[in-house]
């Protein structure tokens, strides 16, 4: 009786031996293919391999060759659980197994089942003879299997309740197994699934599917996933200035007709616009960033943002170290890590809030429009408006249009060709020289590159990994790194973690709270001891002492979209009370003590890495002050280099230090004088 059709295996044959070069290894190749279909109908045929030259098999040492090797009963998984490795499809195939009452173990050798390692239900294994706590009860090893006073446990293939194990062996017509579950993607994204083959494994019960973190939940309970991110049935999230909520799984969103933007300027000289265009521009003089009021037949503008650059660096490019806010008679300023408001008596009109790496100002304008102003006490200003109908806007800022091909407007009213023309027509001053080149920096100072970028590169790792979806992280990185480079005299520090600040601040606008400072890596100091747990999207608050710390890396973690505030890193003054009084509970709970005549508490003010703190913020070392005063006159480029780090170390102490400091930059500049 013919049980397989012999001609087209013949032709076959014949084909893969005349073409191929190595014919005895094609040869052994169909003649084994066709063992394998006689085996799937029932029928061994034994000896055929020692009847054909070269396809004889040789096994290691300890296994034998057999015509009908199964892994079922052959190996110790299958002792453990019998459906794992057994199922009615199964067809013999000619290879090497262990003997007889020997089985196959974990490291690939043939041992007694005493001997058999066990399976446990969350994938681990037991040593034989070995016991584990399952259910409050303790299970041994025996034989491969897990007994309590000779019973097995009594889950099946691995499966976590309410998860049933499913086995293909015993699937009816139309069941696929773990091929095709429904799960919470499938349902969010309405894709239809069409399954190849069966697969055995743990699937949920009838009425339950899968969620995003392989448990099984009811549909109408399924969280709702975006950029990497699980958010529970109504979370919040905004997405391309929507509002969305979590719904069954799916998201429902509704468009936010007063969507806020925001304009940054960071670092040396690098703007991006409130339409999202960026550029860099190093010029020497204040600048308009924003203003109302843009049109031909308007005069006065009800507000104006003046950022105040200046020479920072030995190359010559220049930071943002003054911010000027205009709003109507009142002037805002924002230098030297403080603020000052004149007139004086103004002061309680404007809501700012002050804390260890922030300033922030909020100030509704004429029209209702809501400006909000997040300076870093350095160089870095995030400028974000919200508006609440038809505004025209202009500056270095753009003109907030959602259009970033025309934002090179210029104060004339027309659209200047690159980012040097632009600029120079938003300077305050006439007499300020143009800037006619762009610098950059580590073409200038090349052995600043390559730390530049290994600090950097932050921005890339696993750190920053869940935004990295939503905000495009290569310009930040690029920024980061010349501005890193540029920071040839002082504040390598400032520079760089300043750079990457705008970075988690954009992701923060963009939904995503990340906690990237640690103690040896952009630390605040005095405010910083210890990180958060990620707590779904954001970080965790915690308030029972578990985790202490002053710093947060923002504010608000649970409702990251509120409208209108503007959510920074930091801490607040409440928040450093809370946690003192959380640190002291914690000493006490480990049994820690600290010498009374070594501790001060509540001091008014504190002496640290050579300046003075007090209520009023950072004050004027006097001692350190008249060091300086005193120091001797540099008589070469060293002595000149390390005086000048001195004055940069106290210079928010210095008014106008950079045009102090400005005659020993060009002596020590390109083709610099002084030798």
């Amino acid at each position: 009786m013919t049980i397989i059709p012999v001609p087209k295996k013949i032709q076959k044959c014949q084909f893969e031996t005349c073409n191929y070069k190595r014919t005895q290894d094609f040869l052994c190749a169909v003649l084994e293919s066709y063992a394998r279909a006689c085996a799937a109908k029932g029928l061994l045929l034994n000896g055929w391999r020692n009847s054909v030259q070269g396809c004889q098999i040789t096994c290691p040492d300890h296994q034998i060759f057999s015509y009908n090797a199964r892994a079922c009963d052959r190996t110790c998984v299958s002792l453990s659980d019998r459906d794992f490795e057994c199922t009615a499809t199964d067809v013999p195939v000619n290879g090497c197994i262990c003997p007889t009452r020997t089985y196959l173990d974990l490291l690939g050798k043939c041992v007694e089942a005493s001997k058999c390692q066990c399976m446990l239900k969350n994938g681990d294994y037991l040593g034989p003879g070995k016991s584990t706590i399952i259910n409050s009860e303790t299970w041994y090893c025996r034989n491969g299997k897990l007994k309590r006073t000779g019973q097995p446990p009594v889950f099946k293939g691995m499966c976590m309740p309410p998860k049933v194990y499913f086995s293909c062996a015993h699937r009816r017509k139309g069941q696929y197994g773990t091929t095709c579950a429904i799960t919470c993607q499938i349902i969010a994204t309405e894709i239809s699934c069409i399954p190849t083959k069966c697969v055995s494994g743990c699937i949920c019960p009838e009425g339950m599917v899968l969620d995003y973190d392989a448990m099984c939940v009811y549909p109408e309970d399924c969280p709702c996933k975006f950029s990497d991110q699980t958010y529970k049935q109504g979370e919040k999230m905004m997405k391309d200035c929507e509002e969305c909520v979590c719904r069954n799984g799916k998201w429902k969103c509704i468009e936010n007709v007063h969507c806020p933007a925001t304009c940054v300027i960071h670092g040396e000289g690098h703007v991006t616009t409130f339409d999202g265009k960026k550029f860099a521009f190093n010029g020497n003089c204040e600048y308009t960033l924003v203003q109302d009021s843009c049109c031909a037949n308007e005069t006065r503008p009800n507000f104006k943002i003046v950022t105040e650059n200046v020479i920072c660096g030995q190359s010559g490019v220049t930071c943002s170290k003054a911010i000027k806010i205009y709003i109507g008679d009142v002037l805002i300023e924002m230098r030297d890590a403080t603020y000052k408001i004149t007139p004086e008596n103004m002061a309680d009109k404007f809501n700012i809030q002050i804390n260890s790496l922030y300033v922030s100002l909020d100030v509704n304008i004429p029209g209702g429009h809501l400006l909000q102003i997040l300076w870093n006490k350095n160089t870095n200003t995030f400028i974000r408006f919200t508006r609440m109908h038809q505004l025209s806007l202009c500056g270095l800022c753009g003109n907030f249009n959602s259009d970033m091909g025309d934002d090179f407007i210029t104060r004339s009213q027309y659209l200047a060709s690159n980012a040097l023309e632009f600029a120079n027509t938003w300077k305050e001053d006439p007499l300020c020289h143009d800037v006619t080149e762009v610098m950059h920096p580590c073409d200038l100072n090349p052995y600043r590159l390559a730390w530049a970028e290994k600090q950097c590169h932050i921005i890339h790792s696993n750190i920053f990994k869940q935004c990295h979806n939503l905000v495009y992280r290569v310009p930040y990185y690029e920024s980061c790194v010349q501005t890193t480079c540029s920071c040839d005299i002082f504040g390598d520090c400032d520079c760089l973690c300043g750079a990457i600040a705008v970075y988690a601040k954009a992701c923060l606008d963009a939904g995503v709270c990340i906690n990237w400072r640690i103690l040896d890596f952009c630390p605040v100091y005095c405010d910083y001891y210890d990180t958060h747990p990620p707590k779904h999207n954001s970080s965790e608050f915690t308030e029972n002492g578990d985790y202490p710390s002053h710093y947060q890396p923002c504010s608000c973690p649970d409702n990251l979209w509120a409208f209108p505030k503007n959510n920074i890193e930091g801490s607040t003054e409440q928040e450093f009370l809370k946690n003192l009084d959380n640190t002291v509970k914690r000493l006490q709970e480990h049994g820690l003590q600290v010498k009374r005549e070594k501790s001060e508490f509540f001091k008014n003010s504190v002496e640290y890495l050579g300046h003075l703190l007090d209520d009023d913020g950072l004050q004027k070392p006097l001692k350190k002050m008249e060091s300086i005063m005193k120091a001797p006159t540099p008589d070469n480029v060293s002595q000149l280099k390390l005086f000048i780090r001195l004055v940069h170390y106290y210079g928010k102490f210095i008014p106008e230090q950079a045009t102090i400091l400005k005659p020993m930059y060009l002596l020590i500049g390109k083709g610099h004088l002084c030798k």
